[in-house]
C-alpha cells in the first residue's frame, strides 16, 4: 500500500518510518489504540465460509465511519527497532472436522472501498500466513501440529491504511485445474475460521 510511504500522509516533513506516521496524525488530534482484531470483533468483522475450489472472501474487517485503521509494514519500522515489531497476521482456515486447508492454496488481500475502488495488498500461499508452521504426526484421533512463533509470523512489506468504510479483505483463490490438485482442498467452516491482525485503531 501507498498510504503510509507517501507524502501526502506526512505532510511537507515527511520521513519514512511508522514513528513519524503515528506523530503526524496524533499532530492533527487523532488519538490510538493498539488492538488485536480477531474472529470475536462482529461489529467489524465478517466471516464466511467457502466450499471447495471456489474464491471466497473468508475475512471481511471494515473500518467504523469517521476512524482509521493503520497496519505498519516492515519498511515503517524505525531504525533501530526489531523488525518484529511489524503489525503481524496470523491465520486458521479449516473444516467442519478441524482439518486445515493445503498450505499451497493461493490467499489474495485486498482493500476495497467499493468493487471499482481495489488495491491489491498480498498474494501470498496459506502457509505464508497460517499460524501453523507444520502439521506433525497424528496424535490419537487429533491431528498434531507445530505452530510458528511470533518471529514466524506474516507481515507485511509496506504499509496499510484503512480509512472510515475501507474493508480489509482476505480471500481464498479458488482453482479447479484439469488433472487437480483442487485448491482449496477443504470446505472452510465459519467456526473454524481463526485469525489475529495486530492494528492500530484511530480516533479524531
Amino acid at each position: 500500500m501507498a498510504e503510509i510511504n507517501s507524502m501526502q500522509a506526512y505532510g511537507r516533513s515527511a520521513k519514512p518510518d511508522y514513528t513519524s506516521y503515528v506523530e503526524y496524525l496524533e499532530s492533527l488530534g487523532w488519538r490510538r489504540s493498539q488492538i488485536v482484531l480477531d474472529e470475536k470483533n462482529t461489529r467489524i468483522v465478517t466471516l464466511t465460509g467457502g466450499p471447495v475450489g471456489n474464491t471466497t472472501a473468508v475475512i471481511d474487517v471494515r473500518c467504523p465511519a469517521g476512524q482509521k485503521m493503520s497496519i505498519m509494514g516492515t519498511q515503517q519500522v524505525p531504525a533501530g527497532q526489531d523488525f518484529n515489531t511489524a503489525h503481524a497476521l496470523r491465520v486458521r482456515l479449516a473444516g467442519t472436522t478441524d482439518q486445515e486447508i493445503s498450505p499451497l492454496t493461493k490467499i489474495r488481500i485486498t482493500k476495497e472501498k467499493t468493487t471499482e475502488d481495489l488495491v491489491q495488498l498480498a498474494r501470498p500461499f496459506y502457509q505464508d500466513v497460517s499460524i501453523t508452521k507444520q502439521r506433525i504426526a497424528a496424535v490419537g484421533t487429533q491431528l498434531g501440529h507445530q505452530f510458528k512463533t511470533s518471529s514466524e509470523y506474516y507481515r507485511f512489506t509496506q504499509g496499510i491504511e484503512l480509512n472510515g468504510e475501507e474493508h480489509w479483505f482476505l480471500y481464498v483463490v479458488g482453482e479447479s485445474p484439469t488433472g487437480g490438485p483442487i485448491l482449496p482442498d477443504i470446505q472452510i467452516d465459519t467456526t473454524h475460521i481463526k485469525f489475529a491482525l495486530e492494528v492500530d485503531l484511530w480516533t479524531s
